[in-house]
């Protein structure tokens, strides 16, 4: 079957680990992890987070809510 009219293709792809934290307004998690190697306090919380992100998948619009 194929579709008649105009067709428009679009690409969503994950965010990244990266703009998650961004996106839930983790800006002190966000720079431990842009900080190599980040200080030992922040391992919880970061894995915490990583675990949150890996869940949700990534995925723009569930992230946004």
């Amino acid at each position: 079957m194929v579709p008649v009219g105009r067709v428009e293709y679009r690409v969503i792809r994950p965010v990244s680990f990266r703009e998650f934290l961004g996106a839930l307004g983790e800006q002190a998690a966000l720079n431990q992890f842009r900080k190599i190697p980040f200080d030992d306090f922040a391992f919880t919380k970061l894995l915490n987070l990583f675990y949150r992100y890996a869940l949700i998948g990534g995925m723009p619009e569930v992230v946004n809510h």
